[in-house]
């Protein structure tokens, strides 16, 4: 087969905080130096996406070594305001898939890497932590993906030609499995396709995804690596619903005193508030402005990574955290109802004994 000329793309994300204030982070950043040179710091754009609020993009070359050998490389740092660190890395290759599926593999498995991807993390939490709320990398949300953006491969295929020919090898690339995979696994590994001309191809799957496009794809790399970063604030927040309701039963058993009772409605609406007030800044941060290819690959992207589960699962928890809201309040209710019951029992008490001494007064 053809060489093939590749920009791999791995991205690693991170939730390091619960906001950040990008202008005090960008103000803290400022012209930052490294080994490997100046770092461009700038908000990032897309053409034909819009951000909300565009995180903060940062660029740097670097150099790591895979099998031995060196290897330069690119790499973009982008921070979201709702806590979302993104590290992606731009390999450039040139080989058959045979070899790139190798490379891949390699680059997958590099646990040195993924150490050294982390301290990058870290360090830089570390240095913009005065613009952040509730700062800390947490172990269970980070998500990492692959992309294959082949630019050049042979002129006389089309994208479905080049889809056909080399189907088997698509799916272990996009798997990362060097022995051959059963009809069900191919076919589930290579079923959400989509092409806009005649030769080029995206190909989308849950660890790993495919562009073959002569042109600049970065929207389409922009698109895929969002619905990533959705996937890992689902999968946070509904963690944090978890862990809320796990902490409200034990204080349930202790609701019955005023104090307690009103201490608890507080702090459920409070979390209530912050987490719709988040979760919107997640869903509408990004938006394909009149793409409908573009819309398309995102779509196949929230399927792929069974986002639906998540809502539903997000979904089902708020509405548990709105039950006991709801019997809590009721529980404000009946006591306030029979306080209320037992003044006018008081103060009808308090009239009576008014009287008796009115009428044994005007007795004597």
């Amino acid at each position: 087969m053809k060489k093939l000329k590749v920009k791999v793309i791995k991205i690693y994300l991170f939730d390091i905080a619960e906001e950040i204030l990008l202008p005090k982070a960008e103000q803290i950043l400022g012209p930052t130096k490294t080994d490997f040179g100046q770092i461009q710091i700038r908000r990032h754009t897309p053409k034909y996406m819009t951000y909300d609020v565009p995180p903060i993009l940062l660029k740097q070359t670097k150099k790591m070594d895979i099998g031995n050998n060196p290897l330069g490389y690119d790499e973009k740092i982008k921070i979201f305001e709702f806590g979302v660190l993104s590290i992606m890395q731009y390999f450039d290759f040139e080989g058959t898939l045979k070899e790139l599926n190798q490379f891949s593999i390699e680059l997958e498995n590099d646990l040195e890497q993924k150490k050294k991807v982390k301290q990058t993390a870290n360090e830089l939490l570390e240095k913009i932590i005065p613009a952040t709320v509730h700062p800390g990398i947490h172990e269970k949300f980070i998500e990492e993906y692959m992309i294959f953006h082949i630019y050049q491969q042979e002129k006389s295929l089309t994208g479905k030609n080049f889809l056909e020919k080399n189907k088997k090898q698509i799916a272990q690339l996009l798997k990362f499995e060097t022995q051959p995979l059963s009809k069900q696994a191919i076919y589930s590994s290579v079923n959400r396709t989509l092409s806009y001309y005649e030769t080029d191809l995206v190909i989308v799957d849950f660890a790993a995804s495919l562009i073959v496009d002569e042109a600049e794809s970065s929207d389409s790399i922009d698109i895929l690596e969002y619905a990533k970063v959705q996937l890992l604030e689902l999968r946070f927040y509904d963690s944090l619903l978890d862990k809320k309701l796990e902490s409200i039963y034990p204080e349930l058993a202790h609701a019955g005193k005023p104090k307690n009772l009103e201490q608890a409605l507080t702090d459920i609406t409070k979390f209530k508030l912050w987490s719709v007030e988040i979760f919107e800044k997640v869903e509408n941060a990004l938006k394909p402005i009149g793409d409908l290819y573009l819309t398309k690959i995102y779509k196949f992207a929230l399927e792929e990574f069974q986002m639906q589960k998540w809502e539903k699962s997000v979904e089902e928890r708020m509405k548990y955290l709105d039950e006991i809201y709801g019997k809590l309040n009721d529980m404000r209710i009946a006591k306030q109802n029979t306080i209320y019951e037992i003044l006018l029992v008081v103060l009808e008490l308090i009239i009576v004994i008014l009287i008796l001494i009115e009428i044994i007064a005007f007795g004597k």
